[in-house]
């Protein structure tokens, strides 16, 4: 247990490795002590955990059932009880383990304050998905014994009988997943989205080169970081996180770029940090705004 628990932790030492070389986007700053210890112990997220409204729980419960069931159809939630069964019957301590660690992910998802809360719960789907497999095995293995006792038989009668039989069920469990693959791939296939591009697209053709481009969605910052650091358009624009700009790091992070712009001295807030870099950019290279603040209205 103490060597598979610190493997699991060993994946950390890759944080201030990566950190120290100083990337683009330096979360947390886990190059010190103690950026580490902001970014392993979640100092951003702690006041989001048990943060949900109580009259919110019972709707999350049911808006992750729902999900349950489209993720695996009634087949999967059919195997996955049967696996269950299974387990139960032979290793009741791991039955026990894996069920108490999906209902700790379900709870810390449903209680967890944010939108896309469910995604905490993915782990708790990789368990579920276990117990169907475990459920297929079963049923498989109970057909074969079946089959080989019953196809075995003396009798010409009960071969010609039989055999059908287990074609038929060999030939479900394949069509099943064939089935459902098929029918899905169109809905699930991003290959040709495009609208992250396009919209990232639209702003440089906008903007002046050099410009400072504040963001607030993830949606537009993400679009707006990947051709600014990875692509690194011709208009060499200067992507900005408006909600980063809370965190000392990130200050820090853009002082270290760009000097000129961004003074040693760390704003006390998003608003003076705002005030800070439209006073020192909004003429050469100047300021775009992605989204609508009232700073714009105060200033």
């Amino acid at each position: 247990f103490i060597i598979g628990l610190l493997v699991g932790l060993s994946v950390y030492i890759y944080l201030p490795i990566r950190a120290a070389a100083n990337p683009p986007v330096n979360w947390g700053d886990a190059a010190s002590l103690s950026g580490l210890f902001w970014v392993v112990s979640g100092q951003a997220y702690q006041d989001l955990v048990f943060g949900s409204p109580i009259d919110s729980l019972g709707q999350k419960l049911i808006s992750w059932l729902e999900l349950v069931f489209e993720q695996l159809n009634p087949l999967g939630l059919f195997l996955a009880f049967g696996g269950t069964s299974a387990l139960w019957k032979s290793e009741r301590w791991l039955m026990g383990a894996t069920a108490i660690s999906a209902a700790s992910l379900l709870a810390y998802s449903i209680f967890y304050n944010t939108f896309d809360s469910q995604v905490l719960t993915i782990p708790a789907f990789f368990i579920i998905s276990a117990y169907s497999g475990l459920g297929l095995f079963s049923i498989l293995a109970s057909v074969s014994k079946w089959a080989v006792e019953n196809i075995n038989s003396d009798s010409p009668d009960s071969l010609k009988r039989n055999l059908p039989v287990v074609v038929l069920i060999l030939v479900a469990f394949v069509a099943v997943p064939t089935i459902a693959i098929y029918l899905n791939y169109g809905s699930q296939d991003r290959s040709e989205d495009r609208r992250a591009s396009a919209y990232a697209e639209r702003v440089l053709d906008t903007v002046s080169p050099g410009a400072i481009v504040l963001s607030d969605t993830e949606d537009r910052t993400f679009a707006l970081w990947y051709y600014g650091f990875v692509e690194q358009n011709e208009k060499e624009i200067i992507p900005v996180s408006s909600r980063l700009l809370q965190f000392d790091w990130y200050w820090q992070s853009l002082n270290e770029r760009h000097p000129a712009i961004f003074p040693a001295q760390i704003p006390k807030d998003v608003a003076e940090a705002l005030v800070t870099i439209v006073g020192t950019a909004s003429d050469d290279p100047g300021v775009y705004f992605t989204f609508f603040h009232t700073f714009l209205v105060d200033n």
